[in-house]
């Protein structure tokens, strides 16, 4: 005959198990903003901990269990388990939200004609793929569409800033328009002409292309959520 851990102890252990994952998360952003992890890194982090942060909440339930890949015995399966999991993907689905914020922050660099894309494009695609590797892309839809349209904003702003467009960089625009007018000689000799140093007008163009092919992969992600958007089912 086997007997229940006391109560207080089942919510001491859930506050341990919790304490921890929280901690791996804060950490593993630590991490990630300073380009120490890859978006694959992070994720696989939290998931250990998430299983680990999961098998001490419900200490009270496991038998036994092996890392090496040995069968889990649990002594029973309650709907504490299936809570705990929803808990846990909800904490995960906030940290990827307050991940998407943070990766609009700015470090505040110096602009560079010869390198007008914006900082904050690569942070924005590592946050998108961990949330892809993380399953959790559905639940975080409207999330990545709201910064994902400050991003495309912040790219156009950089991409024609310091030359005669500089005027219309609040309008929408096509990345095919954007090409063309960009990178129309006059433009590009108007914006050397105001920088001293006198750039490479070769080195201007190669970075407005670069920046140009990245504000295009933006836009057409954000057109694809707009349709994911608009497809999904309501419900009343």
């Amino acid at each position: 005959m086997t007997t229940q851990q006391p109560k207080y102890q089942k919510i001491i252990h859930t506050i341990i198990g919790f304490l921890i994952f929280s901690v791996t998360v804060f950490i593993g952003i630590e991490l990630l903003q300073s380009y120490k992890l890859t978006g694959a890194e992070f994720v696989s982090l939290v998931s250990i901990f998430a299983v680990i942060s999961l098998l001490i909440s419900l200490s009270d339930q496991v038998q036994e269990f092996s890392i090496a890949g040995n069968l889990v015995k649990l002594k029973e399966v309650k709907h504490d388990v299936q809570l705990a999991i929803i808990e846990l993907q909800y904490a995960r689905d906030s940290n990827f939200r307050a991940l998407l914020k943070l990766s609009l922050q700015t470090g505040g660099a110096l602009s560079d004609i010869s390198n007008p894309k914006e900082e904050r494009v690569n942070k924005f695609w590592d946050i998108f793929q961990a949330i892809k590797q993380a399953n959790a892309y559905n639940n975080l839809t409207e999330d990545i569409l709201s910064t994902l349209e400050s991003v495309i904003r912040a790219q156009r702003y950089k991409i024609m800033d310091s030359c005669s467009l500089h005027t219309n960089r609040e309008n929408e625009i096509h990345p095919d328009d954007l090409l063309i007018e960009r990178l129309e000689p006059s433009v590009i000799d108007e914006q050397i002409s105001r920088t001293t140093p006198t750039p490479d007008i070769e080195e201007v163009r190669t970075g407005l292309k670069e920046a140009i092919r990245e504000y295009r992969k933006l836009y057409n992600l954000r057109e694809q959520l707009r349709v994911e958007l608009k497809n999904q089912p309501t419900f009343k």
